[in-house]
């Protein structure tokens, strides 16, 4: 039921004359593990002269929710495409991480910090904030540098590379294991043009399991 709610929500016929309403979010702990039931509304505008036939109502479960946006209650117009992903950069949150001494002298730390920015940005699309990582680049007061930063192990080379291209050099303090438990992403994406790869406010869940069923 769930491949049916989203090839409802990504046909043309949806996009045309549809609009979805989150209806409730409930989230429950269910020993340890969090639970969340989204309960939606399918209008069709077309069917304006039938109102019983022209509405939907489902409910998604998400089991072991690891993130929850707090912006599922907002309107979803023009972002009412439901799309599951397997491999997303908010995922990236639940892989290993690595977490290394940044340490020398650097003149140029404003131009350290913005290709830093670039290139988080085209890593993450802005899915995981730069300042979770680096907002201890902005404290420096001081040129010289000793400072600890983490982030996911999979842009440890390519974070390395800009450090070693401004003189600092770097040293891994230690790695720690991600989730052993496989998650997947549900996202609310743009009308029309779903761009999961680039963040914009869109609705999101991680968990580690969703099912689907329509309720009327």
């Amino acid at each position: 039921m769930l491949n049916k709610l989203i090839s409802l929500t990504n046909s043309n016929e949806y996009l045309s004359n549809c609009v979805l309403i989150v209806l409730e979010v409930n989230t429950i702990n269910k020993e340890l593990i969090i639970e969340t039931n989204l309960k939606l509304k399918i209008i069709d505008e077309s069917m304006f002269y039938d109102p019983i036939n022209s509405e939907q109502v489902w409910q998604i479960t998400c089991k072991n929710v690891k993130y929850l946006s707090n912006n599922l209650h907002e309107s979803k117009a023009g972002l009412k495409q439901i799309n599951i992903y397997n491999e997303h950069p908010l995922l990236l949150k639940y892989t290993n991480e690595v977490f290394i001494n940044v340490y020398g002298n650097c003149t140029q730390i404003s131009k350290l910090i913005g290709e830093l920015m670039i290139t988080h940005y085209s890593l993450t699309g802005d899915w995981l904030y730069f300042s979770t990582f680096f907002s201890a680049l902005y404290r420096l007061k001081t040129f010289d540098i000793n400072i600890v930063l983490f982030f996911p192990a999979i842009f440890l080379e390519k974070y390395s590379k800009i450090f070693h291209d401004y003189g600092l050099k770097t040293m891994i303090k230690e790695e720690q294991q991600g989730e052993s438990r496989v998650f997947k992403t549900l996202i609310f994406e743009q009308n029309g043009s779903p761009n999961a790869d680039v963040y914009f406010y869109q609705s999101s869940i991680v968990a580690e399991e969703f099912t689907a069923i329509r309720l009327i």
